[in-house]
């Protein structure tokens, strides 16, 4: 439905279903659902000229549980984060300070808690949420400026 509300130009009605899909997702507890939720949030809400702390929020939740799982679309949707950290340039990127801070963001929507859902991840990447998301961003500040802006695919 969000998908379909996005196509129509219906930014609203498309974050409402996917805050839905996402709350539905951690009911169920697939990492991998949650995962791609929180990157097509990030999508609606840039779409629909909501808040850049949010949606980077978003993006980044997305990514971490993407890498802490060791998801083949972590490659394949590095490059979204690339673009999203890029266009703030000359500016810094409103970054959270640490996980707890990422939590409390994507944790605004209703059945969300990335916390526990991270504490359920495998921990051969990182040991904690704090160091997954250090690593991550390490790894986007290490990748070449990203290709001009082409339309984003969702990981669905």
């Amino acid at each position: 439905m969000a998908n379909l509300e996005v196509n129509l130009g219906h930014h609203d009605r498309a974050i409402r279903h996917e805050q839905t899909a996402l709350r539905y997702s951690y009911a169920v507890g697939e990492p991998g659902d949650c995962a791609i939720n929180h990157f097509n949030l990030a999508i609606y809400l840039m779409l629909g000229g909501g808040p850049a702390t949010e949606s980077l929020a978003h993006r980044l939740a997305s990514m971490v549980i993407f890498y802490q799982t060791a998801s083949g679309y972590f490659s394949t949707s590095f490059q979204a984060l690339s673009r999203d950290l890029a266009s703030f340039a000359p500016g810094e990127p409103p970054l959270p300070a640490d996980f707890a801070a990422l939590c409390a963001t994507v944790d605004q929507v209703e059945g969300v808690d990335l916390a526990a859902l991270f504490n359920r991840l495998p921990k051969t990447r990182a040991a904690t949420g704090d160091d997954a998301l250090r690593q991550v961003l390490d790894f986007a500040r290490q990748q070449p400026p990203p290709e001009p802006e082409t339309p984003e695919p969702s990981p669905e």
